[in-house]
């Protein structure tokens, strides 16, 4: 179960030409396998609902911010399978969730 990322204030803010962002279903699962090789706390990740939609609150986007990135800077996805294409999908979701604080906007999780 993917989820797709977008940046608005309510569900019902989203439509079809708006950019989103896909944390695939494969890499949310090798988060989850590989969190004892890196000491930082990912609840908010784990938090997320793939069944279902969350919107993301500016606290909870900034502590995403800061794991996401830490991953990267980490080389946490240098095994994963794809690991450059997972990276550019993270580094595109470390993007809007910079712009929707840049805009002062929510971001919108929409679980397969």
């Amino acid at each position: 179960m993917g989820l797709d990322f977008y940046i608005a204030n309510s569900i019902d803010d989203i439509n079809q030409n708006m950019t989103s962002v896909e944390l695939s279903e494969e890499v949310q699962e090798y988060i989850y396998k590989n969190t004892k090789y890196i000491n930082i706390d990912l609840k908010c990740i784990n938090e997320l609902d793939p069944y279902g939609d969350t919107i993301i609150e500016h606290d909870k986007i900034e502590q995403l911010l800061f794991v996401f990135k830490t991953l990267v800077d980490n080389s946490f996805f240098k095994h994963c399978e794809n690991n450059n294409e997972v990276e550019e999908s993270i580094e595109n979701l470390i993007s809007l969730l910079n712009e929707s604080l840049i805009r002062k906007e929510k971001v919108i999780a929409i679980g397969d």
